[in-house]
């Protein structure tokens, strides 16, 4: 792949994986950075050009478009509700393990009723589409980017033609 095509790329994730982050945090879905440190991009040379593939944790996914309560399957599963208790202490700030359980077990009840976001979690502004928003907000000058490198890529292929034939 021809060096300015891979820069202009590289400023496409770049661009959109920023925007991923601001919106996540915006939404308020940082606790420990782990989501965050995660949201990563791939450029991929095809022999049309190239794809950028984004990547991050699953559970990255579930906070962009939610969960219904039928999609929680065990709300009380073991490994859930040490999550849940976790997020009362880092979230919360409830220090108390005893404390952090019994709220760890509300949330799950919670969920297992409304899913995720709660109807209380969504009074407190918009907690899904981070995703969705970051492309959205930052479709303009990603088609700039891309228009740019098709300039490059077109000359190119037409500089390779004319050399073929003289």
């Amino acid at each position: 792949m021809d060096q300015d095509i891979n820069n202009l790329y590289v400023q496409i994730g770049e661009l959109v994986k920023k925007a991923i982050i601001l919106n996540f945090r915006i939404q308020g879905h940082v606790m420990t950075g782990d989501l965050i440190d995660t949201i990563n991009y791939k450029i991929e040379s095809t022999d049309i050009g190239g794809r950028i593939d984004f990547y991050l944790n699953d559970y990255g996914i579930y906070q962009n478009y939610g969960v219904t309560p039928s999609q929680i399957k065990k709300p009380f599963a073991k490994p859930r509700i040490e999550g849940l208790q976790r997020f009362a202490k880092l979230k919360l700030g409830i220090s108390d393990d005893k404390e952090a359980l019994s709220v760890a077990f509300a949330i799950a009840k919670k969920h297992s009723i409304e899913g995720m976001p709660t109807n209380n979690s969504r009074s407190m502004g918009k907690k899904t589409g981070a995703i969705n928003d970051a492309i959205k907000d930052t479709e303009k000058e990603v088609a700039e980017l891309i228009e740019k490198a098709m300039d490059i890529y077109i000359t190119i292929m037409i500089s390779n033609t004319l050399q073929k034939v003289s």
